[in-house]
């Protein structure tokens, strides 16, 4: 049979100091967590989701290395006007017959725009819209040189210009091809809205590969909810590495008081445009000569038995696609074996061939299917410019 030894008050005295300091601790460590949460230490440890990286706090590094890059442009027009200069004198007046005449007069215009050098020697890329019908240019680096430039082509299907300055050995953004850009990527625009040379303004991508805009029929733009104002057209769009990653255009057009709704060219675009200017003088591409019923789509969603493709309402006379017996009329149904159907682009599948490219069409002409390969010309010039512009 065990014996039972009656606890000592000594011994349970000692429990009870080690009951109290063990709560103690654990009290301590308690507030220790709650005080580093609140502060923020400890949920920067927590997990993040796949293919996410830590965002930067501060966007300074990025601004600094691509700020120098960015220019004022400050594009001047002599624009002549008539107004009627009234004729005091009444005796004068009888003997002209009239009580006033016609003067000519002249005035000066200056645009605001931003442009972003791509090379250190001077080359720049801005919107054709700044410097469109301008006598002279003069561009304001971020240092406060002052150049005049010289216009070295334009694509006004991109509303995208090169410039160039007599100046080398400047700073510069690389038009290589910058990280994938995603939706919800933060990205920050850099230029001259409203005569405040350098301001940066911070948004996110909002959605890529946007289309529709009459000033530039081919791009596919990169939207965006950073502020983009008037002088900023021609700004640099930079990712939070200091990349840049667009050519900042605009707002949408004609709309009053929109916020939060930018756009700028892609640069892998811009990369394009740029190359094709200095190596031709314009940018080369195909040509069908037709132009399409915008309206069609909504007839087909009315009308199930209409054949599917887009309808031709002109063909140019001796384009591509009269030449293979295209009509006002016809419909178009496919493209080197493609559908073509309302969300398909056309305009952009075909300018995208060079010119001397040929490309397989099939088409309804009365009820006949027809199908025929066509050899694509050079997209017609406008006059003045050397960028590209017509029909499809």
């Amino acid at each position: 049979m065990g014996l039972a030894y009656p606890m000592g008050e000594k011994s349970l005295h000692k429990i009870q100091s080690i009951l109290y300091w063990l709560w103690s601790a654990l009290a301590g460590l308690g507030l220790a967590f709650v005080f580093l949460w609140f502060r923020g230490d400890l949920r920067t440890l927590e997990p993040r989701l796949p293919g996410t990286s830590h965002t930067p706090t501060s966007f300074s590094a990025a601004v600094q290395h691509a700020a120098p890059a960015v220019v004022n442009i400050y594009a001047n027009k002599l624009v002549t006007s008539k107004r009627l200069a009234h004729i005091t004198n009444p005796a004068i007046q009888r003997i002209l017959g009239v009580q006033g005449i016609i003067v000519p007069t002249q005035r000066l215009e200056r645009s605001l725009g931003s442009g972003v050098l791509v090379r250190e020697d001077g080359l720049i890329l801005t919107n054709q819209h700044v410097i469109e019908g301008a006598d002279d240019i003069q561009v304001l680096l971020a240092d406060g040189r002052e150049y005049a430039a010289q216009i070295i082509g334009v694509d006004v299907d991109t509303d995208l210009a090169v410039l160039r300055i007599p100046v080398s050995d400047l700073p510069y953004l690389r038009l290589d091809a910058p990280a994938a850009l995603d939706v919800g990527d933060i990205v920050l625009a850099i230029g001259n809205p409203f005569g405040l040379s350098q301001t940066v303004t911070q948004g996110i991508v909002s959605a890529l590969q946007r289309t529709g805009s009459p000033e530039a029929p081919l791009a596919r733009f990169i939207q965006t909810d950073a502020a983009i104002n008037e002088g900023n057209s021609g700004g640099a769009l930079i990712n939070a590495q200091g990349e840049l990653v667009g050519i900042n255009v605009s707002t949408l057009t004609g709309v009053q008081h929109i916020q939060g709704i930018s756009f700028a060219i892609p640069s892998n675009l811009a990369r394009q445009v740029l190359q094709e200017i200095l190596q031709f003088g314009h940018v080369r591409r195909g040509w069908l000569g037709i132009e399409a019923d915008l309206n069609y789509p909504a007839l087909l969603a009315q009308n199930n038995a209409l054949p599917m493709g887009i309808r031709v309402i002109r063909v140019v006379k001796g384009s591509p696609a009269e030449k293979a017996g295209i009509r006002p009329g016809d419909v178009l149904r496919k493209i080197d074996q493609q559908q073509v159907d309302a969300r398909s682009n056309i305009l952009a599948y075909i300018a995208a061939r060079k010119p001397g490219s040929t490309v397989s069409l099939e088409w309804v002409h009365q009820g006949e299917l027809k199908q025929q390969r066509v050899k694509l010309q050079q997209r017609p010039l406008q006059e003045g410019h050397s960028g590209s512009t017509g029909s499809g």
